[in-house]
């Protein structure tokens, strides 16, 4: 089994994470979300999703999405599949790389960095200039949460190993613990699933000044 495969195989191991599948309507030439819990329980999404918008553009996607209203997460098993089982990676060692930690502290921030250098890679200046906006996995100030489930960017980056083989690169934001919209349950399924198909996770702390006192 390829370890694409394999990462999208141990997205599932949590009785509360819904998987969700879609099919085609071909009259509308969109698709039908339909969900089906770990219990064998089924139900019907109201909306239309276009699966086409997942690869249409580099950006993040929702991957594991979060219900509020049952505490529950669901894995969109298309959304990933478009992912990882793209002709040109589809055959390749799938490293997947997170950050996590607590909520508001900066973590999708990080991982924009993370993206600018692995589209500048081959410059010196890579970081960017000052003035120039960060951009990526979205992020933004103030107390409320932004980053909710799991997103992973949608382009996967090939990178030569000094070996001569070739790996695939995911990058993947999750969202953070301890917010007041989370219980302990959220929080903890959240890191159990991100820690267990990470091949390297970051754990990202803010610290402030006066703890260096």
């Amino acid at each position: 089994m390829a370890e694409g495969d394999e990462a999208a195989r141990r997205l599932q191991p949590h009785e509360g994470l819904r998987r969700r599948r879609r099919t085609s309507d071909p009259s509308t030439g969109v698709n039908h979300v339909s969900s089906t819990t770990f219990l064998g329980e089924n139900y019907e999404d109201d909306d239309l999703v276009n699966s086409d918008e997942v690869m249409k553009k580099p950006c993040p996607v929702q991957i594991v999405l979060a219900h509020e209203d049952d505490h529950n997460f669901e894995l969109d098993e298309e959304a990933l599949e478009q992912i990882l089982l793209q002709e040109h990676i589809r055959d390749l060692n799938i490293v997947v790389v997170s950050v996590a930690g607590a909520f508001r502290k900066g973590k999708s921030f990080l991982l924009d960095f993370m993206l600018r250098y692995m589209y500048n890679k081959d410059s010196q200046s890579w970081i960017g200039g000052n003035n120039e906006p960060l951009t990526g996995f979205t992020w933004r100030g103030g107390c409320e949460r932004e980053t909710t489930g799991i997103q992973v960017w949608n382009e996967v980056f090939v990178i030569d190993r000094p070996n001569g083989t070739k790996v695939a690169v995911l990058l993947m934001d999750t969202q953070g613990a301890f917010d007041s919209q989370s219980t302990i349950k959220d929080c903890a399924t959240v890191f159990a699933l991100s820690t267990m198909t990470s091949s390297v996770q970051v754990r990202h702390e803010m610290l402030w000044s006066d703890q260096f006192r």
